[in-house]
C-alpha cells in the first residue's frame, strides 16, 4: 500500500484532489499503526511479512516518515493552503441558547452542508464533532465552547457553539466578547427558556446583533406564534418573521420563505433543498403575503426611507417592494440591534438550515461593519483613549479569550485579533501583564483538529502555540510596535463561584500532579477558585454550581489521570457590614533586617457600599501632603483592604458590598510598601470587628416545570424543605411553569431529590439571582458548627 502511494503516476494527480488525499492519507496512518502494533507483538508474522516484499529505500524513507507523522496526526490537520479572508467576507458568530434548544444539531447540520463533514452528528449518539469531549458525549451536553471555520457562499464563518446551562455561563460570555453576530435557537414548543434570556442579556451588553431560529417545529406542541411572542415579552426584542412554517409537528413539511415568496422543502438527508416559487391565489401566496407585509411594517418602524416609500403612495403593496431593497432594510437594523430577524426549521431533522447560513451572510457584521475597537491606555504620566480599525496595515491588537491545555502542544490561547496581523515566530507584549512572549505557531481551529496557518489578519480568531503565561482577557500586541505600548483591550467578566467543595489527591505522591493540574484548570476555567483553608489545610474548590465541580473532578480523572477524593458541597456566603464605623490604627514594627522602627498612622471609614461586589475603595487624603495619590502608596494600600476584605469576622467568607474611605495616611518617605499594606489590613480587620457584620447567603431563581397532578408535591418540597418562596405559577402547553427564590444552600442535591418526587417526569432551572440576609436562627446554626 505504501508502495502503490510513492509511485509518480499516483502521486502526480493526488494534489489536484486535496481531500482524496487526505482521506487516503489517514487510511495509510491508520494502517502504519496497525502493522507497527502488529509488529511489537507478533515478531514472527512480522519476519514472514518483511520476507514477502522488500520495498525499495525510498518507499521505506516513506513509509517511516508517515509513522513518524501518525502521531501528530491525531491532532492537526493537513496545513492550510487558503490566503487570509477577505475581511468583507468574514463572519464572527456564535450559537447561543437554553440547554436542550438545538444548538449543537445545528452546528452539525451547518458543518454537513458546507461540506466540512460527510454526516451530521447527533447529540445522543455521542458523535458530534462539536461536543469532542468525553464528558460532553457521555452527558449529552455542550460544556466547553468549541470553535470552528468554514466557508459558505464565498464567505469564512468562524463559529463558537457556546454552553446552555447556567454552571457554564462564562464560556459564553467569553465568546461574546469576541465575537460579531449570533444566531439565538429557540425551542419551537417552549419558547424563550430561562438561560436563552441569560444569554440575551449578555449579548445586550456586548451589543451584539443577532438571529432568531425558532428549531424544533416538528415536535407535538410547536407554535411559532407563541415563540415569537416570547421573543418580544421575555427578551423585549423586535422580531421581524422571515419564515411561514408549513404544517407543525408530524406534518412540517417546509417553510414559506416572505421575501421571495418561495416555497422551501427538503429531502429527507436535507442536501436537496427546493425552491418552488408560490403560485398567486393559492393559500400558501395568501399566507406568505399576509406575513410579508407584518415583515415590512417591522420594518417600517426602524427605516425611515422604507416608512416614506409607503406613505408616498397609498397604492403601494406589500408585492411592490424588491427583495433586494427588503433585504438591505433588515440588514442595516440587524445591525442596528434595532430588529431580529426570526427563521424557522426543525435542525434534526435537515429542515431549515441553509436558509440560517443565508441570514447569516445576509444580515450579520463582518468586523468590518462593527468598526473601530477602542483601547484604553493608560501610564505612569496619563490616560487616554485609542480606537484601531480592523485593517492589516494597523497596529496589532489582540484579546486572549480562552485557554485550553493540550497534552502535547502544551498552552493553546486562543485569540481575536482586531486590528493588524499576526504571525508566527513574532514576539508579542502582553499589556495586561507587562510581559514579552514569543509566539511559535499560529493554528486555525476545527473543533478538536488544527490546521497551521501563516498570518492571523483582523477578524481572525486563532489560536496560538508558545504563549505560557497569557490567561483569559489578557491583551497582546507587537513588541517593536511602540504605539500600543499600555494600552488594553476591555477585558472579560468573571462571575463568583457559589459552591465549594473540599479536594484532595488519592495518595501523597500524587500530590504534585495534583496541583498543577488545578493550576492547569484554572488557567482554562477562570470561574474555578482554588484555595487553602489556613485553619485545615485543605483544598478548596469552587465553582458555579453542583455540575461545574462534578466535571472538574471528571476532568482531573479523564484528563490528567489523577485520582481525587471530594468533600461535601457547601455554600459559599458571604459577609457585609450592617453599620459604619470611624477608626484610626497606629502600626509600629521593629525590621531587624534594616534595624530600623516603622510606624504608620491611618484613619478610615467602613460603612455598607452601594451595590459593590467586593469592597470600593476611596482615597481622600485631606492632609494636603496628597500621601495617598503616590503609586506606590496607593497600590500598597489597596492591597492591604482587599486583602484584609478576603476574610470577614464571623465564619471567614469574603466581604461584600462594603466602601472604605481612607481620609489620612502619615507615614515616612522610606516606609515598605509591604508596612503599609499591613497597616491598612490589620485596620480594616479592626473595623470590620466593630461595624455588626451579619452573614449573606445567595438566593437563585428557580423554574421548574412539572406536570398538573404533580404540582402539588413539588410547591410543598419548596415550601417546606427548601425554604423557598414562589413567585409564580404559568401554564405552558399542559405543564405547570413554578417560578421561585430558594436559598443555595438548601438546593444542593435538588436534582436527585426532584427526580424522585416525580419519577423524572420534571425539570428545572437554577441561576444566581441576588446574596439576601440569612435569617437569625440560620445563621445561629451556622456560628455554632463554626
Amino acid at each position: 500500500f505504501f508502495h502503490l502511494l510513492t509511485q509518480p503516476t499516483v502521486s502526480s494527480f493526488l494534489p489536484a484532489k486535496q481531500t482524496l488525499t487526505h482521506s487516503i492519507m489517514r487510511l495509510a496512518r491508520q494502517l502504519a499503526r496497525t502493522v507497527h502494533s502488529c509488529m511489537r507483538s507478533e515478531p514472527s508474522v512480522t519476519f514472514l511479512a518483511a520476507r514477502q516484499r522488500q520495498p525499495d529505500t525510498l518507499t521505506q524513507l516513506r513509509a517511516s516518515r508517515w509513522l513518524r507523522s501518525s502521531r501528530r496526526a491525531r491532532h492537526s490537520a493537513p496545513p492550510s493552503k487558503h490566503a487570509p479572508a477577505n475581511i468583507e467576507h468574514l463572519r464572527n458568530i456564535g450559537i447561543m441558547a437554553h440547554i436542550d434548544a438545538g444548538k449543537t444539531t445545528l452546528t452539525e447540520r451547518m458543518l454537513l452542508y458546507a461540506g466540512v463533514t460527510r454526516y451530521a452528528g447527533n447529540v445522543d449518539d455521542g458523535n458530534t464533532v462539536m461536543d469532542f469531549l468525553d464528558e460532553e458525549r457521555q452527558r449529552g451536553i455542550t460544556i466547553s465552547s468549541a470553535a470552528t471555520t468554514f466557508h459558505w457562499q464565498d464567505h469564512t464563518i468562524n463559529l463558537i457553539d457556546t454552553p446552555g446551562h447556567v454552571d457554564f455561563t462564562l464560556e459564553v460570555e467569553r465568546a461574546l466578547r469576541v465575537l460579531d453576530g449570533c444566531v439565538a435557537v429557540v425551542d419551537g414548543v417552549a419558547g424563550v427558556q430561562a438561560q436563552t434570556a441569560t444569554v440575551w442579556a449578555q449579548a445586550n451588553r456586548h451589543n451584539v446583533p443577532r438571529i432568531a431560529f425558532i428549531n424544533k417545529l416538528d415536535r407535538e406542541g410547536a407554535d411559532v406564534k407563541a415563540a415569537v411572542t416570547s421573543l418580544e415579552d421575555k427578551l423585549g426584542a423586535r422580531p421581524v418573521l422571515l419564515h411561514v412554517p408549513v404544517g407543525l409537528g408530524r406534518d412540517f413539511s417546509g417553510v414559506l420563505d416572505v421575501l421571495d415568496l418561495t416555497h422551501l422543502t427538503w429531502s429527507e438527508d436535507g442536501h436537496d433543498l427546493t425552491r418552488q416559487s408560490l403560485t398567486p391565489g393559492t393559500d400558501l401566496h395568501e399566507l406568505a403575503v399576509a406575513a410579508r407585509s407584518a415583515a415590512i411594517e417591522a420594518l417600517a418602524e426602524v427605516d425611515d426611507g422604507l416608512a416614506e416609500t409607503l406613505l408616498g403612495n397609498e397604492a403601494t403593496t406589500p408585492l411592490d417592494i424588491s427583495s433586494d431593497r427588503l433585504r438591505r432594510s433588515l440588514r442595516r437594523a440587524t445591525l442596528a440591534n434595532e430588529v431580529v430577524p426570526v427563521l424557522c426549521g426543525a435542525a434534526r431533522r435537515n429542515k431549515g438550515v441553509q436558509p440560517v447560513l443565508d441570514a447569516v451572510v445576509d444580515f450579520l457584521p463582518s468586523p468590518q461593519d462593527r468598526g473601530a475597537t477602542r483601547l484604553d491606555q493608560k501610564t505612569a504620566k496619563k490616560s487616554n483613549t485609542l480606537h484601531v480599525q480592523p485593517e492589516p496595515t494597523e497596529p496589532t491588537a489582540a484579546l486572549a479569550f480562552k485557554v485550553v491545555h493540550d497534552q502535547h502542544r502544551g498552552a493553546l490561547v486562543f485569540l481575536r485579533v482586531f486590528s493588524g496581523q499576526l504571525h508566527p515566530r513574532t514576539v508579542l507584549r502582553n499589556n495586561t501583564r507587562d510581559q514579552k512572549e514569543r509566539l511559535l505557531n499560529l493554528l486555525e481551529v476545527r473543533a478538536d483538529r488544527t490546521i497551521d496557518i501563516d498570518v492571523a489578519g483582523p477578524g481572525s480568531i486563532v489560536a496560538a502555540v508558545g504563549l505560557k503565561h497569557v490567561v483569559t482577557g489578557d491583551t497582546l500586541v507587537v513588541d517593536k510596535d511602540r504605539t500600543l505600548r499600555h494600552a488594553r483591550l476591555s477585558g472579560i467578566d468573571v462571575p463568583e463561584p457559589v459552591f465549594t467543595c473540599s479536594l484532595e489527591s488519592a495518595s501523597a505522591s500524587d500530590e504534585p500532579e495534583f496541583l498543577q493540574a488545578l493550576d492547569w484548570m484554572q488557567r482554562e476555567d477562570p470561574s474555578i477558585r482554588v484555595t487553602q483553608d489556613e485553619q485545615t489545610g485543605q483544598t478548596l474548590l469552587s465553582g458555579m454550581g453542583e455540575l461545574h465541580l462534578e466535571i472538574v473532578r471528571s476532568r482531573l480523572q479523564g484528563h490528567y489521570n489523577v485520582e481525587t477524593f471530594a468533600g461535601p458541597v457547601q455554600v459559599a456566603y458571604r459577609e457585609r457590614p450592617m453599620e459604619g464605623v470611624c477608626i484610626q490604627h497606629r502600626l509600629h514594627r521593629h525590621v531587624s533586617g534594616d534595624m530600623q522602627d516603622v510606624s504608620v498612622d491611618v484613619e478610615l471609614v467602613v460603612e455598607p457600599g452601594l451595590g459593590a461586589a467586593v469592597c470600593d475603595i476611596h482615597l481622600d487624603d485631606d492632609t494636603g501632603r496628597e500621601v495617598l495619590q503616590q503609586d506606590r502608596v496607593a497600590e500598597a494600600v489597596r492591597y492591604g483592604v482587599l486583602a484584609a476584605c478576603m476574610r470577614g469576622p464571623l465564619l471567614y467568607y469574603p466581604i461584600m458590598d462594603t466602601r472604605v474611605i481612607v481620609s489620612n495616611l502619615e507615614c515616612a518617605e522610606e516606609t515598605p510598601a509591604g508596612a503599609i499594606s499591613a497597616c491598612m489590613g490589620e485596620a480594616v480587620a479592626h473595623a470590620l470587628n466593630l461595624a455588626s457584620v451579619q452573614l449573606f447567603q445567595p438566593l437563585m431563581h428557580l423554574e421548574v416545570m412539572v406536570d398538573e397532578p404533580l404540582l402539588g408535591d413539588v410547591l410543598n418540597d419548596l415550601s417546606s424543605k427548601r425554604q423557598g418562596n414562589v413567585k409564580a405559577i404559568d401554564d405552558k402547553e399542559g405543564h405547570r411553569i413554578v417560578q421561585a427564590e430558594v436559598p443555595l444552600a438548601n438546593m444542593v442535591g435538588y436534582a436527585s431529590a426532584l427526580r424522585g418526587i416525580t419519577s423524572g417526569s420534571a425539570t428545572f432551572h437554577m441561576q444566581f439571582s441576588h446574596y439576601d440576609q440569612v435569617s437569625a436562627s440560620d445563621a445561629s446554626q451556622l456560628l455554632n458548627t463554626r
